[in-house]
């Protein structure tokens, strides 16, 4: 794990001088992206049984649940529909590398938001591969250029509807992935349908 975070962490430092946009969307150059494949391919993964991965998969889920129930004080609705999004980007695996190693971690960070969370960790005295430190990095979004991300949470109703319309809004404009549309509402139905049945016991 320290190899790994140590790889990354000099790759992103470099990306400065490969960068070959800075607006937003911009890509990282070839170079930077080899480097992040790298860097996922020797990371030391332990071998797991799917039991272990699904109960290592629950364990993940249910951590950020209560991250946004009790630090972000966000209602049941609003965290199935963050929740629903952070199943599509990574099935709440910290470490997911996407985007040819130009998105990582929970949320998929993409280029320039990727090199902030880094840069954002290492500020805070936070291990930005860790779901703590992913985390504290989502709030202090929250609580900066998101901010109108989190006011519309913090007001959505704690009903079925209100999970729905949650993944749906975090989706259109947190994520904002490609097709946002369709994606919105498979992930507001995912919030809809599934997650505001099976959370719903996980604070008891």
């Amino acid at each position: 794990m320290k190899r790994f975070a140590a790889f990354v962490l000099l790759c992103l430092s470099l990306a400065g001088c490969f960068y070959a946009r800075c607006e937003e969307g911009g890509s990282l150059s070839q170079s930077v992206v080899e480097a992040a494949q790298d860097a996922a391919e020797q990371a030391e993964q332990p071998e797991l049984t799917k039991e272990e991965e699904l109960a290592l998969y629950q364990q993940n889920r249910d951590e950020i649940y209560r991250f946004i129930t009790d630090v972000l004080e966000l209602n049941h609705a609003a965290a199935c529909g963050i929740i629903a999004n952070i199943h599509y980007e990574s099935r709440f695996n910290p470490q997911a590398l996407g985007d040819y190693g130009t998105s990582y971690g929970l949320c998929q960070w993409h280029n320039r938001r990727f090199r902030y969370l880094v840069s954002w960790c290492e500020e805070n005295g936070y291990d930005f591969t860790t779901i703590e430190g992913q985390l504290y990095y989502m709030k202090s979004e929250l609580e900066g250029y998101y901010s109108f991300v989190y006011e519309r949470l913090k007001n959505v109703a704690n009903t079925s509807r209100g999970a729905y319309s949650a993944g749906n809004y975090w989706c259109l404009y947190y994520e904002k992935p490609k097709n946002k549309i369709v994606s919105g509402d498979l992930r507001g139905e995912l919030a809809r349908q599934r997650y505001w049945h099976i959370l719903k016991d996980t604070d008891k």
